[in-house]
């Protein structure tokens, strides 16, 4: 425990609303230097509003900032920058067309002193200086669009390691990443530590948190509950804490009895990505697909869905073949796909809610012209199914915390109707209460005959959701293992290619 004159940063009964609902009461929080610090709660709790208050992205109601002793009236994006304050936030802040490079650097470019161009011989130097710390193998000249979501949440950390800073704010890090890649981010984040530098880290992954955090502030609907020395606290209290729910109450799966073949895939493959694979699911059927990063899971998903088009193979449903060209056969044929990457594939932001809900099934309506009374309808029907948390179906998406904005991309599909439900880690980004949630949507699509292609990188929810799980490896299926056999250790085994587990 650091002592007290080792606080850089202090935020004291800090208050914000929006159109007169409150987001955080009254809530302090202190990070000391050489400290990681997590921030943990429900989606909901405050966590977002409080770090883009710190980013200067919002601006406080009440309370006070103190940076190094000094207080701070109101926090803007370049006085937070120029403090040292860097924030990663949970959801890509790249731009796609640009290099890694020229997003590491941009509007802090490195210039020749005399003539003021961009010196980018010393930027792609420096650029591939830093992935070399990062032990990630990333070209600097690469552009972001070509990347993966794991590949792109490493840049982001990078384009904070590459300015000077003494404060370093992670919103859900780890979301893409698998063990490789969090253990060489915990490096990363034990090394700043070292320097003096105050972590504050956001995550819904509590075994993350117990293994890196120093301290654990919980939050609860915009309210401070608690802080407690990581060594002092365990996971079943901090869920408490957290929902004021008991460990017990999650991950328990109502067990459902399973019909006949719905879905079958045969001999799926794009190149490299996706090699030869073969399943099929049953009516009711939860079938858990588990690999590391880069085993080709959502590139299968892509294929399934028409997104990518594959080399070879075949797509069936009900015994007819489908085979989707694109994403309107797939809709049209009956799959739905809940993408891993809500931002990009699964919803448009700037849109509202109620807008959001109807794209998917604009073919349900003539002439492709839908009132907005009918609008209005759908959004506030689905919004009350989901309980999904927001003053009106007119809410613009990008207002909504992670488990809201996953809400509606589930609600949307669910108003379409499919046979097929392809769900790419669903749970990305969401808090434990808005987890449980989703598995209810997922069981009560499964008692009604649905069949559910769950992929997960989370363990914990892959053994209890899952009536049978395939392990992808190299982009093939490496191992099928019934309900019966499901094991972390048996999982795991398959997955790093049968190497001796720890």
């Amino acid at each position: 425990m650091k002592n007290e004159t080792s606080a850089i940063l202090k935020l004291s009964n800090i208050s914000k609303s929006f159109r007169g609902v409150k987001a955080l009461v009254d809530v302090s929080f202190e990070l000391q230097r050489g400290e990681v610090h997590a921030i943990c709660g429900e989606n909901g709790a405050g966590k977002s509003t409080l770090i883009k208050i710190l980013s200067g992205a919002l601006q406080h109601d009440g309370g006070t900032i103190t940076f190094e002793g000094t207080p701070i009236p109101q926090m803007t994006p370049e006085r937070s920058f120029k403090l040292g304050v860097h924030t990663i936030y949970q959801e890509n802040t790249l731009v796609p067309w640009l290099t890694v490079a020229e997003n590491l650097y941009i509007g802090q470019e490195i210039c020749f002193p005399k003539t003021g161009l961009i010196d980018w011989k010393s930027a792609f130097n420096k650029t591939a200086d830093i992935m070399k710390s990062l032990k990630m193998n990333i070209a600097p000249r690469s552009f972001c669009a070509n990347l993966g979501i794991a590949e792109q949440q490493a840049v982001q950390i990078a384009k904070t390691l590459a300015h000077e800073c003494k404060v370093v704010v992670m919103d859900e890090p780890t979301a893409s990443f698998g063990k490789a890649e969090i253990d060489n981010l915990f490096r990363i984040i034990r090394m700043l530590r070292e320097e003096g530098k105050g972590i504050i880290y956001i995550s819904h992954h509590l075994d993350e948190v117990f293994e890196i955090a120093d301290r654990i502030t919980v939050l609860r609907d915009g309210r401070y509950v608690n802080t407690f020395p990581v060594k002092e606290v365990t996971k079943a209290v901090l869920i408490d804490n957290m929902v004021g729910r008991s460990l017990g109450d999650f991950y328990d799966k109502e067990i459902i009895e399973l019909g006949e073949e719905i879905f079958r895939v045969e001999k799926l493959s794009r190149g490299n990505a996706v090699k030869d694979v073969n399943f099929s699911v049953h009516r009711g059927e939860i079938l858990g697909i588990y690999g590391m990063v880069g085993a080709g899971r959502t590139e299968l998903a892509r294929l399934i869905f028409g997104v990518d088009k594959a080399g070879q193979g075949k797509v069936f449903l009900r015994g007819a073949e489908i085979t989707p060209k694109n994403p309107e056969d797939a809709i049209k044929a009956g799959l739905a796909f809940i993408t891993e990457d809500r931002r990009r594939g699964g919803l448009v932001t700037n849109q509202s809610i109620e807008n959001n809900m109807v794209l998917p099934s604009l073919r349900k309506f003539k002439n492709l012209f839908v009132s907005p009374k009918t609008v209005r309808s759908i959004g506030r029907r689905m919004m009350g199914e989901l309980q999904i948390k927001a003053p009106d179906p007119g809410t613009v998406v990008e207002n909504l915390s992670g488990g809201n904005q996953q809400k509606v991309v589930v609600a949307k599909w669910l108003y379409a109707g499919a046979e097929v439900y392809i769900f790419d880690e669903p749970t990305r980004g969401i808090d434990v209460g808005a987890k449980q949630e989703l598995y209810n949507i997922c069981t009560n699509l499964a008692k009604q005959g649905k069949a559910i292609v769950f992929i997960t990188s989370e363990m914990e929810e892959l053994l209890s959701m899952s009536d049978r799980v395939l392990v992808m490896r190299g982009g093939r299926i490496s191992a099928e293992i019934p309900k019966e056999g499901i094991t972390q250790t048996r999982v795991l085994y398959e997955a790093i290619g049968g190497e001796k587990i720890g």
